[in-house]
This record gives structure tokens, C-alpha cells and sequence, in this order.
């Protein structure tokens, strides 16, 4: 069962990484729309360096190694 979650938070990374270099989420040269004068790429990449951040750490929790793990 450990395995199999560990093989989605993977699974999610990489489609995380695809995703952030393709021009799926970020259009190539636009800027519009904006939010709060801010463009739209960079709430984008601010939004997938928090998402990194909790699949890295939900990653980590799962290879914790155990008391019997050893």
C-alpha cells in the first residue's frame, strides 16, 4: 500500500514538471489576464512551487523509515 502512494505522489510530480514546461498553463507571450497587477505566469509559478512543495513533503512523510523499518 506504501508503494502505491508513494507511486502517485511520483506520478503527480512528473505530471507537475510536463505541465510547467509545455505551454499548457502558461501561455506563450501573454501576460493578460492579471491579478492584482501581478501577470498571470507568475501566480502560475508561484502556485506550482507551493504545489512542489507539498508533494515533496507528503513524498517524504511516506519514505519515513519506521522503528521496524530498519
Amino acid at each position: 500500500m506504501k508503494f502505491k502512494k508513494i507511486w502517485w505522489t511520483d506520478s503527480i510530480f512528473i505530471i507537475m514538471t510536463i505541465a510547467s514546461f509545455t505551454g499548457l498553463l502558461i501561455p506563450a507571450g501573454q501576460i493578460n489576464p492579471k491579478f492584482v497587477g501581478i501577470p498571470y505566469t507568475v501566480w502560475v509559478g508561484v502556485l506550482f512551487c507551493i504545489l512542489y512543495v507539498i508533494v515533496a513533503y507528503i513524498a517524504s512523510k511516506l519514505q519515513e523509515e519506521g522503528p521496524d523499518d530498519h
